[in-house]
C-alpha cells in the first residue's frame, strides 16, 4: 500500500456517506464534497498541474502496481480520447495531499468531465437538465456523478 491512497475514497468509506456534491468552477478546478452529514463533509479539489502528464506519469510510477485497476481505467480513458486533460484530486486545505486513488478526467472533445475513484467509473447516462451524469449501480443503488457537461460552469448533488 502506498502512502498516496486516501482512505476516504475507498469504496467501503464512499458507501457510508449520505450524499455527494460536485462543483466545477469557470477557471477549470473541480471541488468534490463527500457529506458525512449536514455539516460535515469530506472535500476535494480536482486541478490540472501546468505540466499534467508528467505529473499523472509520476502518480503512475509510484502507484500503479498497487492500484493497478484504477491506473488501467485511466489507461484506457487516455487511449480511447489521447487529448485528454488528467487532474490531480488533493484534500481541501493541502494541495500536497494528493490522492493517487482518485483522478479526475476532462474529455476537451466530449466536453465531459470522467471521475474515477478507486476502480469505481460508471456508464454514461443524460438527466433531464440535458447534463450527462449516471449512477453507480455496484454501490447498493446509491450515485455518483461520473461525468457531466463543464461548459459553463455547473455543480450537480446528490444522495448516496
Amino acid at each position: 500500500m502506498t502512502k498516496y491512497f486516501d482512505p476516504d475514497l475507498s469504496e467501503e468509506i464512499l458507501e457510508t456517506y449520505q450524499g455527494y456534491s460536485l462543483q466545477v468552477f469557470a477557471s477549470g478546478r473541480s471541488k468534490l464534497s463527500f457529506h458525512r452529514s449536514h455539516k460535515d463533509r469530506a472535500e476535494y479539489y480536482a486541478v490540472k498541474p501546468k505540466r499534467f502528464r508528467e505529473a499523472y506519469r509520476r502518480q503512475y510510477d509510484r502507484s500503479a502496481s498497487s492500484m493497478s485497476e484504477h491506473y488501467h481505467l485511466i489507461e484506457q480513458l487516455l487511449a480511447e480520447h489521447p487529448e485528454s486533460l488528467v487532474y490531480r484530486v488533493h484534500r481541501k486545505g493541502d494541495s500536497n495531499a494528493t490522492a493517487d486513488n482518485a483522478h479526475v478526467i476532462v474529455l476537451m472533445e466530449k466536453r465531459r468531465i470522467h471521475v474515477l475513484l478507486g476502480t469505481l467509473h460508471p456508464p454514461m447516462a443524460t438527466t433531464n437538465s440535458g447534463h450527462e451524469c449516471s449512477a453507480v449501480s455496484t454501490w447498493s443503488q446509491k450515485a455518483l456523478p461520473s461525468s457531466m457537461s463543464i461548459w459553463p460552469a455547473t455543480s450537480t448533488t446528490g444522495r448516496m
